[in-house]
């Protein structure tokens, strides 16, 4: 990541960015983050980032699908408006 995307920020300035690959493919917006946690267990870190149509709709308790996902290892920066992923990242569902 550039300098830029390495500023700190809050899990909530990310809700609802859009995510775009480096080519400039729409990917859709981000509606969740996946972190493993476990009581009494220390915070795990951010491992995959939900978006899409699909993810939106399970977030709110429409429908019971996989939604569309990436791993955070594809995020190259976190731009104002956008995070920014490889460009080899799948299609949104």
């Amino acid at each position: 990541m550039d300098a830029e995307g390495l500023k700190p920020r809050t899990l909530s300035e990310l809700d609802a960015l859009r995510l775009v690959g480096e080519d400039g493919r729409r990917l859709g917006r981000l509606f969740d983050l996946v972190c493993p946690w476990k009581p009494g267990e220390p915070q795990g870190a951010i491992e995959q980032l939900v978006h899409g149509r699909i993810g939106l709709l399970e977030r709110v308790g429409l429908v019971r699908q996989e939604p569309a996902s990436l791993p955070w290892s594809c995020v190259r920066r976190i731009e104002r408006q956008a995070i920014v992923v490889i460009a080899e990242s799948p299609p949104d569902r």
